[in-house]
């Protein structure tokens, strides 16, 4: 089974007194970032004009982060595999937020099914471009089921155009034999006929 991930990736500069911090959660449903619990007992006194700039971008981000790989989740239905994995970073106020995320999704062909595989690839694609910003790897994903897609009704057509071969043999056949019967039963009509005596 090939498995793709879109992945939106959004650069939030690093903060010179903390490194980014990477953690794969589940569904975003069911693991809140640390800012959506409350404000960090780590923090005492006011933010910096600067902390609170960055504290806003950093707000943003997850927000985006959050809506694109719940787009890619919604389009991509039971193509998508174990739901949304996060990288944080910490804001200045002690929380963590998201900074990047990533989405896998099942895009193996269905063995022996060109036509379920165009569906299938109809899907991934509409799930790839689902944000309403999709990063290139959501491109390239895109791109990757139209290939994937091409190929299939590719085969498809191969497989129709064998079936309508074998039809159109059969169909052949068919009228062969009706032809054959045909002449023979005029035969039979023209012996019987012939058998008659004619008086002259």
């Amino acid at each position: 089974m090939n498995i793709i991930k879109p992945v939106y990736r959004r650069s939030i500069p690093v903060q010179a007194n903390g490194n980014p911090e990477s953690g794969n959660t589940g569904k975003s449903k069911t693991d809140a970032p640390d800012h959506a619990r409350g404000p960090s007992a780590e923090i005492s006194g006011e933010l910096s004009q600067p902390e609170q700039k960055k504290l806003e971008q950093l707000k943003h981000a997850d927000r985006s982060v959050h809506s694109h790989e719940l787009a890619h989740i919604s389009a991509g239905g039971g193509y998508v595999r174990g739901g949304a994995r996060f990288q944080y970073q910490k804001g200045p106020d002690g929380n963590r937020y998201a900074v990047a995320g990533e989405v896998s999704i099942d895009s193996s062909p269905i063995p022996g099914d060109p036509k379920a595989t165009a569906e299938k690839m109809d899907k991934i694609r509409a799930a790839a471009l689902a944000p309403s910003n999709p990063s290139n790897q959501d491109r390239r994903v895109a791109n990757m089921a139209n290939r994937i897609k091409a190929e299939a009704l590719m085969e498809l057509s191969l497989l129709q155009a064998r079936s309508g071969e074998q039809n159109n043999r059969e169909s052949a056949d068919v009228l062969s034999s009706a032809a054959a019967m045909s002449y023979e039963k005029g035969n039979d009509d023209y012996r019987i006929g012939s058998s008659v005596d004619l008086v002259t």
